[in-house]
């Protein structure tokens, strides 16, 4: 039964991974730290109109690093970062 609910898995791109309780908590305790917050800086829209581009606060000054945790055929977003800002992404290309 396992393998049969794997393989339905893998044929929908869906992967699960199995982690032990520290890392679990290790994991929760991550995301905590990065959930969205109030701040007091105007938003300003980075990449494509479309999809690509994001709202994020007018606060780059000290940021040097971008880690995208994917991205697909557009990469609108990482390269205006690196061309406006000089902030270099690293990312995970996704191929679908």
């Amino acid at each position: 039964m396992r393998k049969l609910i794997k393989k339905i898995l893998l044929k929908f791109r869906i992967f699960v991974s199995i982690i032990d309780k520290d890392h679990y908590n290790k994991l929760k305790i991550f995301l905590l730290k990065i959930r969205p917050f109030e701040t007091n800086h105007q938003l300003i829209r980075v990449g494509s109109d479309y999809d690509g581009g994001y709202l994020i606060p007018d606060d780059l000054d000290q940021v040097k690093y971008c880690f995208s945790p994917g991205v697909s055929d557009n990469i609108s977003f990482e390269t205006q970062l690196s061309t406006d800002y000089k902030i270099n992404s690293f990312y995970a290309i996704i191929l679908y």
